[in-house]
């Protein structure tokens, strides 16, 4: 008998309204499936927080979490709750504790407007610089085209 059990979701509900310059709630959670079963129930304790090391910094300090295209916040922007969730198991409808951390996720723009704003515009200008060229200049509009 095989059973496989996810323990974790990262969910990321995006609002698009002001991008490229958003800044998105993320919310990674942390199931402790047999936590609620009576086999393991002080796996999660009443509340969650990361914890600081003697200089007030995470237990893995990695300064400045980022790619090209996003920021993720410091563990002090990292806010964390206990949850309750409803999960089948075992074909069995059961309600479960879990550690949910929240966390913003900032868009760089910089990365968005140079891969895609930038080269719309410039394909913009040399189409409209294309209406400037004589028509029977073929290979010159070749050269821009």
């Amino acid at each position: 008998y095989h059973t496989e059990e996810r323990v974790s979701t990262f969910r990321c509900v995006f609002n698009f309204t002001e991008m490229p310059f958003d800044a998105q709630q993320c919310h990674l959670t942390l199931l402790m499936p047999f936590a609620s079963l009576g086999t393991a129930h002080d796996l999660v304790p009443a509340e969650v927080s990361i914890q600081r090391g003697p200089n007030g910094q995470g237990a893995a300090v990695v300064e400045n979490v980022e790619n090209p295209e996003w920021r993720i916040g410091t563990t002090e922007e990292w806010t964390g709750t206990v949850v309750d969730v409803s999960r089948e198991l075992y074909n069995r409808q059961y309600t479960l504790r879990a550690a949910r951390w929240a966390f913003p996720l900032e868009r760089k723009s910089r990365s968005m407007v140079m891969n895609f704003v930038f080269p719309g515009i410039m394909f913009y200008f040399i189409s409209w610089l294309g209406l400037w060229i004589d028509p029977q200049a073929v290979p010159a509009r070749a050269a821009i085209g």
